[in-house]
């Protein structure tokens, strides 16, 4: 999995891409949707042949704004990213 940080104008972003599971994922715990870098991380295809010299196989490939994240009520908070190796993912803690 690749993770690719986002900067925005108050706050940071993040996207996932999942070559396994084919897909693009883009989160923002300020609930905001980005159809813009969904469309720009499909460059990791034309960057698949440049580096890997193996074509990235766009069939299947599914991009989504993630709803379904932790949110914030302000710029203040932050969260942390586990290791999607793991089959069982920690607890979210709860932040105050």
């Amino acid at each position: 999995m690749i993770v690719v940080p986002v900067p925005q104008h108050s706050h940071w972003c993040m996207s996932t891409i999942d070559r396994r599971q084919k897909t693009i994922h883009y989160y923002d715990s300020m609930g905001s949707p980005n159809n813009a870098v969904l469309n720009a991380l499909e460059y990791m295809c034309v960057e698949s042949m440049d580096k890997r010299k193996k074509p990235f196989d766009k069939i299947g490939l599914t991009k989504q704004n993630m709803r379904d994240c932790p949110h914030q009520e302000n710029r203040y908070r932050m969260y942390v990213l586990y290791d999607d190796d793991d089959d069982d993912p920690p607890e979210i803690p709860t932040m105050a």
